[in-house]
């Protein structure tokens, strides 16, 4: 077990979790200020993933391990305990507003109990185990952070903590699933440019989300319950740890490939003029006060252009409303 404890496992650790806080930062900052961007639901959402993930990853930007029962490993538990079940819910709700936008032609038009949900669920969870148990940091690998100790208290862990995570990975496929029953039934919802548009660029997030988490709670499972061991299973643990931390970055990479309009508001902002300059002429980017005007005031949920689900406010803005079914 020693010889994944060495400082360069710990480093390579360090480095994974420095690439994914600040890939995650890029797109809660695009967030904040680019002000076009913030009145797509889906962009929401898509922060609030960030979000998770950065504040789950802190923990690990680290060389050496804290004290077990110290201050430091009791909050290093509770952002890794509950920040990433938050990015698993909010995952699952963006799928559930591509499953409603399929029925509805629109979206949920208020957040209040998905962020009840999806903040507060996690949150409470760990607050309740937190008078009755330790915080312990693991013995047997120095690349991990401090977790809840004691039988009793790493069995209500598993319970809450990957079960969040399997009631995510369910749910999404669930609605995955209703979407696909309704595309081959050809409903109306799904053949709606908006929906077409969303689907192919939010369906990353749920798929990533479980080839980055999956095969850590897997070796999780095997190293705890099945009691299996060597060196092996030692460095898929710590390549599966490797891969978690990554997610963030992942989903930075798909919001920034997939987002045409975060790109061109970060070329606008860095250089000063927009990207179709470079080809000769300019295209003007008009101001989103017409489209904001829409979102707020009319039961329409305003959508992405052709080109980007993540914007609301392109030239080519559409919206779509319950009478467009």
């Amino acid at each position: 077990m020693n010889d994944v404890n060495g400082s360069g496992w710990i480093i390579a650790m360090v480095i994974s979790a420095v690439i994914s806080c600040i890939a995650s930062l890029a797109v809660i900052v695009t967030f904040f200020i680019f002000r076009d961007l913030r009145y797509s639901p889906f962009m929401r959402i898509v922060t609030y993933v960030s979000i998770a993930d950065f504040f789950g990853n802190i923990g690990y930007l680290r060389i050496n391990k804290p004290a077990s029962g110290s201050a430091a490993c009791v909050i290093q538990a509770f952002l890794n305990s509950s920040f990433y079940p938050c990015g698993w819910l909010w995952t699952t709700t963006l799928t559930y507003f591509l499953y409603h936008l399929a029925t509805e032609g629109n979206t949920p038009k208020s957040f209040f109990w998905f962020n009840i949900i999806c903040w507060g669920l996690p949150i409470t969870l760990f607050l309740i185990q937190t008078p009755f148990t330790e915080f312990e940091s693991p013995g047997d690998y120095n690349f991990e952070v401090c977790e809840v100790g004691g039988r009793a208290g790493l069995i209500y862990s598993y319970i809450t903590y990957y079960g969040m995570y399997f009631s995510s990975l369910f749910i999404m496929m669930y609605f995955l699933w209703k979407i696909s029953l309704l595309e081959s039934k050809q409903s109306e919802g799904t053949k709606v440019p908006a929906f077409q548009v969303a689907k192919s660029a939010l369906t990353l997030y749920p798929s990533w989300m479980t080839i980055c988490w999956l095969p850590h709670i897997i070796t999780v499972f095997v190293l705890d319950f099945l009691s299996w061991g060597g060196y092996g299973w030692d460095v898929i643990y710590f390549l599966g740890d490797i891969l978690k931390i990554l997610h963030g970055g992942i989903a930075a990479v798909i919001f920034f490939y997939k987002s045409k309009e975060a790109r061109r508001l970060w070329y606008r902002l860095l250089f000063n003029k927009n990207p179709e300059e470079n080809n000769g002429h300019s295209v003007e980017i008009r101001s989103p006060s017409e489209f904001v005007e829409n979102f707020i005031h009319s039961p329409s949920i305003v959508f992405a252009t052709k080109h980007d689900p993540m914007s609301s406010t392109d030239t080519n803005t559409f919206s779509i409303s319950d009478s467009d079914l």
